[in-house]
Parts: structure tokens; sequence; C-alpha cells
């Protein structure tokens, strides 16, 4: 049929109508209603249906009307308030994206004061399902994040968690994210992925005031993870110890739940014994704190362990394989490492192994001092710090100590930083409508190859 064509002929028996086309998203809840929508015939329209042909007046797409009613917010039929702010939506959108928005709009009244929606969440949310190429605003993921679960809107969740697992949110802004979901604990699932992104940035992370202010959960999460870069397990039991001590004794009931994800096996002899004696007084001013843990029911037995597989970790540091053998013989769980590194701009910092970290007691001034340093660095991906890796020569497993391959996700970290969450987000979709166009190429080629070298240096 002629684009210029004004009539419709009927069509043809076994002529098919449909289209391999995909449907943009914003087509799809109106494809129904434009199939299942009465016209009203004149006269004249049904005597040229005797004939077999009608005149079009109007040839524009029902769905194109539509959708252009929808993202003008015209002929919006429905108010939805959320904290006393108000909002003229289309039902029939909402009820295509939204499973509790269908359930709602049956009962007829639409009114949210929950702390899991918010105003600019819902806001977002509703710009994103009317719109085909709507970027989200950086500052407002998680109030949109917790729009899609609570509204529950599966599209929304499936675009949200496709940023989060990009490579834009690694160390300081995956910790951003955990920050400002802090108040979210339904966003459990996302606070577990932020904390196996947090490695080389923990001292960093744990200088800030904003590590203070994480909910319990979240800091169980980060003291859980296997891939904190540390020299000692000394620094693990501080930075827990500086989270309960800022609220202290408000946090007293939080003392067994975050201190029990310390590896007690990996801390000092020297540690140890301070914990059932007067000198756990004289560890910086967590002596309160660490009084409370003293008297936890099963302390005696942690410790008796702890000392006994911490006096292995010592007799074997030079010999990995001696540890595991002396593990499996006495039938005891062997303890995951951490990702130990040793930073050659730290006093306290010792040789370790991938096995074996610096076992040595590590003062509580010692720990600030490090802190502070590393409040002033520049580069997170410090080449001063060296991971633990073993490797074989020969046959026999010997340790090496080298820079983590990180200098091309670094290049590819700096590059992103330059970027606001919609131009990544373009990049990641091939989507460089807005940018121009010698900067699309370049750009694009670029983000590609640094993603392929990555990944190929990772694995």
């Amino acid at each position: 049929m002629g684009k210029d064509r004004t009539h419709l002929t009927k069509s043809k028996p076994g002529e098919s109508s449909k289209s391999n086309d995909p449907v943009p998203k914003g087509h799809k809840p109106f494809l129904e209603f434009a199939k299942g929508s009465v016209q009203v015939l004149t006269k004249e329209v049904r005597e040229d249906l005797r004939t077999g042909v009608v005149k079009v007046i109007n040839t524009d797409s029902p769905i194109k009307v539509l959708l252009e009613h929808v993202r003008s917010n015209t002929y919006a039929d429905v108010a939805v308030t959320v904290k006393n702010h108000s909002f003229m939506c289309h039902s029939l959108v909402l009820c295509a994206h939204s499973k509790l928005m269908a359930k709602k709009l049956n009962s007829g009244s639409i009114c949210f004061n929950t702390p899991k929606l918010s105003a600019k969440g819902f806001s977002q949310a509703y710009k994103w399902i009317t719109s085909d190429h709507y970027n989200l605003d950086c500052t407002d993921f998680i109030d949109v994040l917790r729009a899609a679960y609570y509204l529950e809107m599966p599209d929304l969740i499936k675009y949200c968690w496709k940023i989060l697992d990009s490579p834009m949110f690694n160390e300081v802004s995956a910790f951003s994210i955990l920050y400002e979901s802090r108040h979210a604990p339904e966003l459990s699932k996302v606070h577990k992925l932020m904390a196996t992104r947090i490695s080389q940035s923990l001292m960093r992370v744990a200088a800030s005031h904003e590590f203070l202010c994480l909910s319990e959960r979240q800091v169980c999460s980060l003291l859980k993870s296997n891939s904190l870069a540390v020299n000692s397990e000394m620094e693990v039991l501080y930075c827990a110890l500086l989270w309960l001590n800022h609220l202290w004794p408000k946090r007293r009931s939080c003392t067994q739940k975050i201190l029990k994800n310390i590896r007690f096996g990996f801390l000092s002899p020297t540690m140890l014994s301070k914990f059932k004696t007067q000198d756990r007084n004289n560890i910086g001013c967590f002596g309160p704190i660490l009084t409370v843990f003293s008297q936890l029911p099963g302390l005696g037995r942690l410790i008796q362990d702890a000392l006994f597989y911490s006096s292995l970790i010592i007799t074997s540091h030079k010999d990995p394989k001696c540890l595991e053998e002396n593990i499996e013989y006495n039938q005891i769980k062997l303890i995951d490492p951490r990702q130990w590194i040793s930073d050659s701009k730290c006093g306290y910092h010792r040789i370790v192994t991938r096995m074996c970290p610096n076992m040595r007691y590590v003062t509580f001034r010692q720990f600030k001092e490090y802190l502070y340093h590393q409040q002033n660095i520049r580069n997170m991906y410090d080449k001063a710090k060296l991971y633990a890796v073993c490797k074989k020569k020969d046959g026999i497993e010997v340790v090496d100590y080298l820079n983590k391959p990180l200098s091309e996700k670094q290049v590819f970290y700096e590059r992103l930083a330059k970027l606001s969450l919609s131009q990544y987000t373009q990049v990641m979709n091939n989507n460089f409508s807005p940018l121009a166009i010698k900067k699309k190429k370049a750009m694009k080629s670029e983000v590609i190859q640094i993603t392929e070298k990555s990944s190929n240096s990772s694995s």
C-alpha cells in the first residue's frame, strides 16, 4: 500500500496483517486498546462500506495518537499522590507496567505515604515508562529502584539491575550505592552485591563519616566479603570497632552480629590474648565494646580455636601447603582468606602469602596513621600495593607479589568518571543520539576496546 493512498480496501482472505517488527516500549499497552476500540460510524461511512471502499480522512495510527497524548500528559485520567505531591497520570500506562497500581486503581484511591516510595522515585519511574529513550538521573537512582520494587515494575527493575551489573559501580562508586540505600532494608541483594565490589578502597571508605552511617546489615555484608584488600585482619577488626564506637552504647546490641564476621584465626596471638584480660581496655577507645564482647557466651571456645589456627598460620607462613595439611589432619575448617596485600607506604605492613596475612600485632595508633594517609592519596589503585598470588614453577607452588591487573580497568573507570550516568547508559546500550557525531564513534570504540582488554586481563 502506498504511503499517499487515502483509501482502505478489504483485506484478501489469508492475507496476514501481523508485523515482525519489534514493538517499542510504550506501544504495547495500546495495542489491545486499538484493536478493541469501538468506532462510531456515520451514515456516509456505512454507505461506503457497502461499496467495499472506505475513505479515511485521518491517517494517523491510533497508537501514535495515544502515545503523543501520554508523553504530553494530555487527557490524564488519574491522580496519584505520593507524600503530598500529586501527579496526573494515565491509568492505562500504570496498569500495564505496575502490578501494584493495577490493584490500587480498582479501589479508586491512590495515595502513598511510605518510606519505600518517594515523590522523586515515582516521578522518574513514570517518565521512564512513558518514554522510549529516557535515562535515569544518577542522583535519584536508589529512589527509582525502591519505587520499582514497591510498585512491582519488573521491566524497570530489570533495567536498574542492568546498570548495577555494569563495571561503573565499583570500589568507591559501589560504596556510594551502599550509603545512599542505607535506609532501604528491602534492597539487601543490592547491598550484598555492592559489598563484594569494594576491595582496594576499604581503608578510604573506613576513614569516611559515611561508613559510620551504614546500617548494621550493610556493615555485616562488607565484613563478610572475601574481596577486601587488607594486609592484616586487624585492619578489618578496627573498621568494625570504629563503626560500633560511633553510636555507642546505642549500638551495644549489634556487638555480636558485627564482630562475628571477623576471622579471628587470622588475628595475632597477642590480640587474641587481650580479649580475655584487662589489656583490652588499652586498645584505643574500644575498652567498653571489647568488655561487652568478652562477656558473650561461647567466647572461650572461639578464642581457643582462633589461637590454634593462628599458631598454624605463623608456623606455615612460608609454606601454605603445610597449613592445608595440618588443617586436614586436625579436621578444622579452613578459613577463607581475604585479598591479602602489602603496601610499601605503610609502616606496619609485612610480606604476606595467599593464605597467610600479616600476623603481627597492629596498634590502633598505627592503624589511624594509615587511615589518614589513605584519605590524602589521589590514586585509589596505588602501585605500591602488591597482591600475594601463588604460581607454579617447575611443579612447585611458589608465592609471588604482583600489582593486580588493574591498569586497563583504571583507565576504563577514569573515562567513566567523566560521564554522567545517562551518558554512561547510552554508551553501554549503544544509544548515542544526544552526543555529537564525531564523539559518538570515538567514545564507542574506546569503551569497547577498554572493556575487551579489561575482561581479557581479568580472565
